[in-house]
């Protein structure tokens, strides 16, 4: 990881460095270099780690964070998970976690009917009890 974030970061610098040499004297340029080995040795010491980098989001693929257990899965892999969760959840908080299955796990044409028969059939319970 430490070695494509100095890839990275040394590629960012020569693009600077040649964007700089059409306006910059012989003495700026030098300071130019001597900064841009500076940054070069500081991104490979303090290498940031975690999900969010720009190299490591390319070489993962897109991921997605479970709201409920806070775990980071690739997109085709968090929808079974999610529905797992919400399984395991069902038993803690089955009001929520049944309306959150409704409308996560559904889409479309399908959400609006399901929605409109729980309400009918609710609506009848409510009048006929």
């Amino acid at each position: 990881s430490s070695g494509i974030n100095a890839e990275y970061g040394g590629a960012a610098a020569l693009a600077r460095l040649e964007a700089a040499s059409n306006t910059r004297t012989k003495s700026g340029q030098l300071e130019l270099k001597r900064q841009i080995v500076k940054e070069r040795q500081k991104s490979v010491e303090e290498v940031p780690t975690g999900p969010r980098q720009p190299e490591v989001i390319r070489q993962l693929g897109l991921r997605m964070i479970c709201p409920i257990c806070k775990i980071s899965l690739p997109k085709p892999e968090m929808g079974t998970h999610f529905e797992e969760c919400l399984e395991k959840q069902l038993e803690i908080d089955p009001l929520s976690t049944t309306c959150t299955m409704v409308h996560t796990l559904n889409s479309g044409d399908l959400l609006v009917a399901g929605v409109k028969t729980l309400s009918t059939i609710l609506n009848n319970i409510v009048a006929n009890p």
